[in-house]
Order: structure tokens, then sequence, then C-alpha cells
């Protein structure tokens, strides 16, 4: 079911959740996908399938030149493994000295181990998701009571005119 279907069902009345506010609190609720930042990883390498970034040491800029670009510094992506070659990543972003960003679309690259200064791993902020998700959805309460309570368009099926309120 998609996120359009959920939300006319949920105002429709369907469901075990009824009404208006739910509709919009729950519909505004799912739209929120969450808050993440990047924190310094520790113990073991991340599993596979997490998201993290490297800040790589001037010589591995220089000797991965021909297959990043010529002048990363920092790399996004997922972890695919981790073995003696090194870290593996589908690579997602890659940051060039100056800010200069370049989106890249998982292509695998190895990273030895000995290549990247530090390494972030992709965090959910719960703290950030739960401030951001209050305000949303009060945002969204707000709006719908300023501009739709006591207001709804009466029809008569068949009549072709100007609506009552």
């Amino acid at each position: 079911m998609t996120l359009l279907v959920l939300c006319r069902e949920l105002r429709s009345g369907g469901g075990a959740l009824s009404g208006r506010r739910s509709a919009i609190a729950i519909c505004g609720l799912v739209l929120l996908g969450g808050c993440f930042s990047y924190r310094t990883a520790h113990g073991p390498a991340p599993d596979p399938g997490s998201r993290v970034s490297l800040r790589l040491t001037r010589d591995a800029s220089m000797t991965l030149a021909p297959e990043l670009g010529p002048g990363v510094v920092y790399v996004e992506g997922v972890v695919l493994s981790d073995d003696s070659a090194g870290l593996r990543l589908g690579v997602r972003k890659v940051e060039k000295a100056g800010d200069a960003e370049a989106e890249w679309s998982g292509e695998v690259v190895t990273f030895p181990h000995d290549s990247y200064l530090s390494m972030e791993e992709r965090k959910l902020n719960v703290p950030g998701t739960v401030l951001f998700g209050g305000l949303a959805v009060g945002a969204m309460y707000a709006l719908h009571s300023a501009f739709n309570e006591g207001s709804t368009l009466n029809t008569q099926p068949g009549v072709i005119g100007s609506p009552t309120q």
C-alpha cells in the first residue's frame, strides 16, 4: 500500500484509526524519515550494509586517484565487506579538497585499512528525529486547524454550481 493510498484511507475513516486529525498525524509521521548523523566507529568494522564516511590519508588520496579522481578527501558509502585486503565500499559520494562533492551510484572500491585516517558510521539521531517529528506534526496540525476547521464543501450529487458552506 502506498503512502498516498494509506493517507486517503485514513482520511476517509477506514481502518482502526479514523478522524482527520489522526490521519494528518499518521501521514506526517510516515513522511518523517528520521535524522541521521555520523559518529566515530568504535570496535570492529561496521556490519555489511552500514553507511560510513572515510577520511582518506594524503597518500591514499593520490594512490586511489585513478579510481576516485584527483584530490578526494572524504568518501561515503555502504560497507560491502571487510577482510585482509581492506574495507570494500559501494561508494555513494566523494568530497574533494575545496568542498566539491560528486554523487556516485554504488561503484565498488576497496580501501586498504591504512588508507583512511578516520571512519564514521551513520546512526539514527533519536533526539533530533523526535524533535523534528514533533515540530512537523505540530506544524501540520496548526495548518490544518487554521485552514480547515469548520469549512467543508457540501455539494449535492448531480448539482452544478457553487458549493455551500
